[in-house]
């Protein structure tokens, strides 16, 4: 089977790179943006036969245990990533001046795969709109029922109790990019004394962005800011939270029909 590398959207590209290449080992990376005019599917097959990424799982395998890294390359439009595991691999020679880890530096993944000036894409930080994945310990664990309850009377009765347990497992992290959330909160919190509840709620449901768990927290800290507003500037409705789009879409990054089905898990590695 040919390497599949192409995916048919950003969001499709975002969930292949969060779930199945950082949760197996492909922590290192490089991005790049394909100039205006260059083609895309001889940049695909120029990358994948420098660095011999189109290989079997039999032979991921065997270069794992020989101490040797392998590696991924995924693109959408003109936006592409690489990612390297641990281990000796001329990619890490020839890149190591640009190569990050995600445990520290966040992949910054645009919104739109395309480039917005003429010399790259990442032009700057102000011109940047789209996702952070990263690869670092979750948040905290997930509280149940009783815990929930108890930990509603406690804020009640007037107690700080502890937010909950941390959670040490290392885990896949999508978030809004920190500059894009904030520049998307500014707007809000700006227009929410002076519009009514079902406008904000069109504008909420048209946010861009797939609700993974540290996104869905994002939101919800949006409308409690929102409502926050509401509250000052003398509105007395409020903006539900079921505004929200809270349901992930499970997509298949490389089917070109775009349907949308439970991924794959196309090219996962060991």
């Amino acid at each position: 089977m040919a390497y599949r590398c192409e995916a048919v959207s950003i969001d499709g590209l975002v969930q292949q790179i969060a779930v199945s290449y950082l949760r197996h080992g492909y922590l290192y990376y490089v991005t790049g943006m394909l100039p205006d005019g260059k083609d895309p599917h001889a940049l695909d097959a120029k990358l994948i036969d420098r660095y011999g990424i189109a290989i079997s799982e039999r032979e991921r395998a065997r270069r794992k245990l020989s101490g040797l890294a392998n590696m991924q390359y995924i693109r959408h439009g003109q936006f592409f990533v690489l990612l390297c595991t641990e281990g000796r691999h001329v990619f890490r020679e020839i890149e190591r001046d640009v190569i990050r880890d995600a445990r520290e530096v966040p992949i910054r993944i645009p919104k739109e795969a395309r480039a917005r000036c003429k010399k790259h894409y990442a032009s700057g930080p102000k011109n940047f709109e789209g996702y952070a994945v990263s690869y670092r310990r979750g948040h905290y664990q997930r509280k149940t029922a009783e815990e929930k309850s108890q930990y509603r009377e406690e804020r009640a009765s007037g107690l700080r109790p502890p937010r909950g347990t941390k959670d040490e497992q290392w885990r896949s992290r999508v978030e809004i990019e920190r500059r894009t959330y904030k520049r998307l909160r500014a707007y809000f919190l700006n227009i929410a004394g002076q519009h009514s509840v079902e406008h904000l709620a069109r504008e909420l449901q048209a946010i861009p962005y797939q609700p993974y768990a540290p996104i869905r927290q994002q939101l919800l800290g949006l409308v409690r800011d929102i409502n926050v507003v509401r509250r000052v500037a003398g509105r007395k409705d409020e903006v539900p939270y079921e505004a929200l789009n809270l349901k992930r879409l499970q997509i298949q990054p490389f089917v070109s029909s775009g349907s949308v089905e439970r991924d794959e898990a196309a090219n996962s590695g060991a």
